[in-house]
């Protein structure tokens, strides 16, 4: 895992904002605990991924650090200049700090940094996420089908 900076949550608490890129090393076990809620077929790709079994797509986890402990996630699988955002993820115990917000603008910033040019996502319509995405400039293509 590669340290990117750190920053303050609201209420002033430090977070690390940390990269962990593929290869896969041995902060994925770690990851993979963070995102165990989701299980079966949300974290399929992931698995496919530890196990090298996508060849020619890459991804990028940003993940946000307090105190020891992994409490947020942002993937960024990428292949070439397309990329899709997914796994938005904050634990429940370290919701509403600014988490999400802090980890969506350094992979976006390190996305675009390293060549990309297209990022995608999906969510359903109009809700804190839509508005969370929406902040950063990503525009809704089909939200009448939620």
């Amino acid at each position: 895992m590669e340290q990117l900076g750190s920053v303050r949550l609201k209420g002033g608490m430090p977070a690390e904002i940390l990269r962990l890129s593929g290869p896969p090393d041995d902060g994925m076990a770690d990851l993979l605990e963070l995102l165990a809620h989701k299980g079966g077929p949300w974290i399929w790709h992931l698995e496919q991924w530890y196990q090298g079994g996508t060849p020619g797509m890459g991804a990028d986890h940003y993940l946000a650090r307090r105190q020891g402990r992994l409490v947020g996630n942002v993937t960024v699988f990428r292949n070439g200049a397309l990329g899709n955002v997914a796994h938005v993820y904050t634990a429940p115990d370290s919701r509403k700090l600014g988490i999400a917000r802090a980890l969506l603008a350094a992979a976006i910033a390190d996305f675009e940094r390293n060549g990309g040019q297209v990022l995608s996502l999906y969510t359903r319509f109009n809700d804190f996420e839509w508005r969370l995405y929406e902040s950063f400039g990503f525009v809704g293509i089909c939200p009448q089908d939620r």
